[in-house]
């Protein structure tokens, strides 16, 4: 492999400036597993549905935007610098995604953004230096990098050699992680007395929906390298999307089920996920009314959100159950044919947030949860995932999931209150939703 890349280095001397950015492609022998640990940054999106797979380390650069307008903000100068690329690539590559930017945005940009969230920020794209990346059955490494660095043959040979040893990346450490659950429901009181603020407001026609979340904290006997968790969770959460995002010695990572949008050319593809009951709860658990409203609710955001850009779109008549992480969720499938090219980032501002993590109305809901939440969601509960110069991508909703600090671990969870909800049953159902980070971890609810 070595002398493949050495090839394509030498064809970026002779033909590309300097200054410009390359983006260098070799095929390997096999897809990503796990993250690309290092000094630095690093990342994994791992879809569960056959989407595009990449694993990440290092930034070549970095696209941020804050307030109202970011992804207005990160589209335009993320589109200027896709543009300008060259892209070389080994033979029989051809079809296979161009350079990428992975990143995310937070549930909200007008939040008092906690320190352990100053990483991440409200709106913030990588476009990474080493991608190790899996599309349509074939796997390949991507370096990019300024056409300058490859001038000189010493520096030239060795990222040919790291390249080589990235295509062979071997199966990493999965001993599970010995810790502590330290939530003890010491916070199931607050909740209580929220969830009634938030039932009044129900009974006085204000909100017809609000979804409440809470942390919980974990801490290790020893500080966490976030490899084994990604990997478990691609193990275990096999129907899930599992992601990781580790900058400045902090990791946002977990596995959703929910898949917010996705673009392949003038194909679109979301989902609406919501009404949720245990394993253990009965079949009728998921047909009563409280059910179905919070359902229905996600339904009618998606096809507003998506209608008016659409020649058809096409959504499940009736939902149907999916069973994962321990729980039963509704799920109605949408998809549609875009009537003009509209980048994937415009369709998640549509989308986002939906009823689902949020509420309706939706200012309502995220003026309630500002004032009565008490917490940062930061990234959890908003959009992660990846897009390119074409303006596809793929985008899925940050949810069970947790922010990894050294040997601290905080986790997130929250439940849709409507009419009717009972506080111990939705803090309940946010014990389940922590059940697949704690197992990640080694721990227990």
């Amino acid at each position: 492999m070595p002398d493949r890349w050495l090839r394509l280095f030498d064809q970026v001397a002779r033909t590309v400036r300097p200054n410009d950015l390359v983006s260098v492609t070799v095929g390997c022998d096999r897809g990503p597993d796990g993250l690309l640990a290092g000094e630095g940054e690093c990342g994994a999106f791992l879809p569960s549905d056959g989407g595009l797979r990449l694993v990440w380390r290092g930034a070549t650069v970095h696209v941020t935007a804050s307030g109202d307008r970011r992804f207005v903000h990160v589209r335009q100068s993320a589109q200027e610098l896709l543009t300008r690329m060259a892209d070389l690539r080994g033979p029989g590559l051809q079809g296979l995604p161009g350079p990428v930017l992975v990143g995310g945005v937070a549930f909200r940009p007008d939040a008092q953004r906690d320190a352990a969230w100053a990483a991440f920020g409200d709106g913030s794209f990588t476009l990474p230096r080493w991608v190790w990346g899996q599309a349509d059955g074939r796997s390949f490494v991507r370096l990019t990098l300024v056409a300058g660095e490859l001038h000189d043959p010493n520096e030239a040979r060795a990222l040919a050699l790291e390249a080589a040893q990235i295509g062979q990346h071997a199966d990493l450490e999965t001993n599970p992680y010995a810790c502590a659950h330290q939530d003890a429901d010491a916070d199931s009181t607050r909740w209580g007395e929220t969830v009634h603020v938030a039932l009044e407001a129900m009974t006085a026609g204000q909100l017809d929906k609000v979804v409440l979340a809470r942390e919980a904290t974990v801490r290790l006997d020893r500080p966490l390298d976030p490899d084994g968790v990604v990997q478990r969770l691609a193990a275990v959460e096999r129907d899930a999307t599992v992601f990781a995002f580790q900058r400045q010695g902090k990791t946002f990572l977990g596995a959703t089920p929910e898949l917010l949008v996705r673009r392949t050319g003038r194909q679109v593809t979301s989902e609406a996920l919501a009404g949720t009951a245990a394993d253990a709860a009965p079949q009728s658990t998921l047909q009563g009314d409280k059910v179905e409203r919070e359902h229905g609710w996600v339904r009618e955001a998606v096809r507003e959100a998506l209608g008016p850009l659409c020649d058809t779109l096409h959504i499940d008549e009736q939902p149907t159950v999916r069973e994962l992480h321990g729980l039963r969720h509704l799920r109605s499938r949408v998809q549609g044919t875009l009537a003009a090219d509209v980048h994937v980032l415009d369709l998640v501002e549509r989308l986002h947030p939906t009823p689902a993590t949020c509420g309706t109305p939706r200012q309502v809901a995220l003026a309630f949860l500002k004032a009565h939440e008490g917490f940062d969601r930061g990234w959890y509960a908003g959009a992660v995932g990846w897009f390119d110069a074409a303006g596809d991508g793929c985008f899925v909703v940050a949810l069970r999931c947790g922010l990894v600090e050294a040997d601290r671990v905080r986790l997130f969870a929250g439940a849709g209150l409507v009419r009717g909800s009972d506080a111990q049953a939705e803090w309940a159902e946010t014990r389940w939703k922590l059940q697949p980070m704690l197992r990640a971890l080694g721990g227990t609810a």
